[in-house]
């Protein structure tokens, strides 16, 4: 068997030969590793022409293990499933084609199921493909358009490399996601078989961007680790972890780009400023710091987000049952913050963002998040003379569960979602394991 495990040393950036002796799995490696998992499988007979024995040996090899009711056999080459239905009918068979004229496909391409190219697929295919009680799906889908347009047009399941998207984008609520969709990249750590021992208990909260880098706070959930901040490249490649020498339960961050200061949220109710090129040099004492005076509904201090604005500071308290506040200050001399304004805000707040316009009709952008209900995007125009934000007043659109701090740049509005992080996953009804870039 070949070696199909050293290119990922580099990817993972481990580079010390963890992967290198991984192997191609045979088909009976993958039969025994599922057989007890209930798992299905959708396995593609490659097109290898014509081979003495081939699909009698797949077939074999899938009933020495009693997954015949499991596996749908799928192929270009027609020839194969016909192969396959008359070692026996009852196997499922599926035809891949890069074109779906519906009545050649049950004419002369008769099966249990259909996998078609999307661009290929004629207006009427759906309707005639399921009115003969025939499934179909389509492939390969990468990006929020096509995912969705495979929906509307009916298709009963999709092939692609990116579950993450797919699993929100099929959801009818979550059209904010799709219809203003850029692109999205892979959470960071959450699939790196080697960073995962010793960031499985990670969740990511705040963000912020710094020059090209896109930063990420992920605090962790156990306590025994310090915060950090995943760095990620312009491609969304991960391409460091700062440690930031703190613990806290939640991590709101902010740059401020006049000082070079990134501003962190605490679990003691103060916020921190770190020299940014201090910090990445392995510096962890604060410049300065100051208590944000904010006391939850239950009498204990609290600061729960943060974000810079030009040289304001907005840092905010996350209410359950009453309204969350956020105060707003002078940071132009950061070691003596002036406070301007404090601003009452619907409760369950987990961030905010603004929006500037030549037009001077500024918006601020909160995201809302409790539990496991939806989240919400909440949009209200902005001027510094407001004092308060009722959510009935908000331009409002529905999100899936657990979204942390927005972040709105040249490139879009990112928003990151809690639900990818390993402690959470098993609870949630939509895990997102991407970092959405909307425009």
């Amino acid at each position: 068997m070949l070696d199909a495990g050293s290119w990922y040393d580099n990817v993972a950036g481990s580079y010390n030969g963890t992967f290198g002796d991984e192997k191609i799995p045979k088909l009976s490696d993958v039969c025994e590793m599922l057989q007890d998992t209930g798992v299905g499988i959708n396995l593609e007979l490659k097109n290898i022409g014509n081979v003495q024995g081939f699909t009698e040996n797949v077939v074999e090899i899938v009933k020495d293990y009693n997954m015949e009711d499991r596996v749908i056999f799928s192929s270009y080459n027609y020839t194969y499933l016909k192969e396959i239905k008359a070692i026996d009918e009852e196997l499922k068979v599926e035809f891949i084609s890069d074109t779906a004229n519906a009545d050649d496909l049950l004419t002369n391409y008769p099966a249990d199921y259909y996998n078609l190219k999307l661009s290929g697929i004629e207006e009427d295919a759906p309707e005639k493909l399921h009115a003969a009680g025939v499934k179909f799906y389509a492939w390969t889908l990468n990006d929020a358009e096509s995912i969705r347009k495979a929906v509307d047009i009916g298709a009963d399941g999709i092939v692609t490399n990116y579950p993450g998207i797919a699993k929100v984008v099929i959801h009818d609520e979550y059209s904010f996601l799709y219809d203003y969709y850029v692109k999205s990249y892979e959470v960071p750590v959450l699939y790196d078989y080697v960073l995962q021992e010793s960031y499985s208990n990670y969740v990511m909260q705040g963000m912020t961007k710094v020059g090209d880098k896109l930063l990420i706070s992920a605090y962790d959930i156990s306590s025994h680790g310090n915060t950090v901040l995943y760095e990620l490249g312009k491609k969304g490649d991960l391409v460091g972890i700062i440690d930031t020498g703190m613990k806290c339960h939640g991590a709101g961050i902010g740059y401020d780009s006049l000082n070079n200061l990134l501003w962190i949220t605490g679990s003691d109710g103060y916020v921190y400023a770190f020299d940014w090129s201090g910090l990445i040099a392995g510096n962890t004492e604060p410049v300065y710091s100051f208590s944000a005076g904010f006391y939850n509904q239950n009498g204990d201090v609290v600061v729960s987000f943060l974000t810079v604005d030009d040289d304001k500071l907005y840092v905010g308290a996350n209410m359950d049952g009453v309204d969350g506040q956020i105060k707003v200050y002078d940071i132009t001399y950061p070691t003596s913050e002036h406070l301007l304004n404090i601003i009452s805000i619907p409760e369950h707040i987990q961030g905010i963002t603004f929006r500037h316009d030549s037009n001077n009709r500024n918006k601020i952008i909160m995201t809302q998040s409790y539990g496991n209900e939806d989240s919400k995007l909440l949009i209200f125009g902005y001027s510094d003379q407001i004092v308060s934000y009722a959510e009935e007043n908000a331009l409002c659109y529905i999100l899936p569960e657990g979204v942390e701090q927005p972040f709105l740049s040249d490139e879009g509005l990112y928003l990151i979602f809690h639900s990818s992080a390993r402690p959470y996953r098993s609870d949630v009804r939509v895990p997102s394991d991407r970092i959405w870039i909307l425009k």
